[in-house]
């Protein structure tokens, strides 16, 4: 539309150079005319410089409106722009991220290979290489903050499709369900499966190429599900009862991140029906873990079946230090979870997600409940991570 708004001035410039002729040229017919009745007038000269005239009052408000409109959308990119620099990656994310690919990748090919005798332990450690190269991206694109990074993959367990057996050893390891709950009231839970983490990498690993340990410093942990997430108040406000983090990641299948997991607790106060001891439980858990230097923010990505897109848990990346991804505080304000840097990481992250959804797809969940259960000696009781 350039050529219209080229036009529009033209129209303008002819016009107040006709308006400014006229009047000079007929300067005392005009004053001697009044305007109400000037088409009507014999003069012809003067009826041109009223028409000349309206036309560039007419130009020029239309032009005005233009430039306004123009100076706004400059403001408008302006901002992207901005936001475009602040959310760039670092230079080197790049190609630090292609050679996770390459090495996640083949991590990938021997998980699949389900030939060897050895296969479950084959995909045990193709994922802690693809989480551990997740680390990794973690650290070089959140360059500007000092800190290491861990992972892990909650797996979903369906209340109603479970064996009576495994729904035992669930409530024994549930966290943060509250007083009165059953596990067939909930939709299922979130497990955190231990042979699916990775700690800080230690000295003699290296990724691809040697045993990528799992991270010994978690134990297993039941995170709950609702069958009912949230609802939404006369306010138009949203009252939640799923908790922040993994859970809520997994019910709304997008990333979410905690910036502060310090602030979890206030968060629930004002977004989340909750009991005072519930949040004071989490609280707790949350400082612990902070003053023990294990996290303070961490980010959950949604992790789901690559072909189906069926949900099937959450991975979690932990950092030791706040303000994950630059996020706002959590507990602020309702979209204090959200930040556009979390939402482009996790859109880089998703090939290596798709990968972990590959490898865990056609896995029993349950087995590997049983089994971790059987290696610990019985039920644990309620605690965890």
């Amino acid at each position: 539309m350039g050529w219209l708004r080229r036009w529009r001035f033209f129209i303008e410039g002819v016009s107040l150079l006709a308006t400014s002729v006229l009047g000079s040229l007929f300067a005392q017919s005009i004053l001697n005319t009044r305007p109400v009745v000037a088409w009507a007038a014999p003069s012809f000269p003067v009826a041109l410089f009223y028409a000349f005239l309206s036309i560039a009052v007419v130009s020029s408000l239309l032009n005005s409106r233009a430039r306004r409109l123009e100076q706004i959308q400059q403001v408008e990119m302006t901002g992207e722009l901005h936001e475009m620099v602040r959310t760039q990656p670092p230079t080197l994310f790049l190609q630090s991220m292609g050679s996770a690919w390459r090495k996640s990748f083949g991590a990938y090919l021997i998980g699949v290979d389900l030939e060897g005798g050895d296969s479950e332990e084959d995909v045990d450690l193709s994922v802690r290489v693809v989480l551990e190269s997740l680390c990794g991206l973690a650290d070089d694109y959140n360059s500007e903050q000092q800190g290491s990074y861990t992972a892990s993959v909650l797996m979903f367990v369906d209340s109603g499709a479970c064996q009576r057996s495994t729904r035992d050893i669930l409530e024994a390891q549930m966290r943060f369900a509250g007083l009165d709950w059953a596990f067939e009231s909930l939709s299922g839970c979130l497990w955190l499966n231990e042979a699916w983490t990775v700690g800080p990498k230690d000295d003699g690993s290296v990724v691809g190429e040697a045993i990528v340990p799992q991270n010994t410093t978690v134990h297993p942990l039941a995170l709950p599900i609702p069958k009912t997430a949230s609802k939404r108040l006369r306010d138009g406000s949203m009252e939640w009862y799923v908790l922040p983090g993994g859970p809520r990641c997994f019910v709304e299948g997008g990333a979410l991140a905690v910036p502060d997991t310090l602030n979890v607790a206030a968060w629930m106060k004002l977004h989340m029906s909750s009991t005072q001891q519930l949040r004071d439980e989490v609280d707790d858990y949350m400082r612990q873990r902070a003053e023990g230097g294990r996290f303070r923010a961490f980010l959950s990505l949604p992790l789901r079946d690559p072909e189906s897109e069926r949900m099937l848990g959450v991975i979690n990346l932990e950092s030791t230090s706040p303000g994950f991804f630059s996020a706002r505080s959590l507990g602020a304000e309702e979209d204090g979870m959200g930040a556009k840097r979390v939402e482009e990481f996790s859109n880089l992250a998703l090939p290596f997600v798709s990968l972990v959804g590959a490898l865990v797809r056609h896995l029993d969940v349950e087995a590997y409940v049983h089994h971790d259960n059987d290696e610990r000696g019985g039920y644990l009781s309620r605690g965890g991570r």
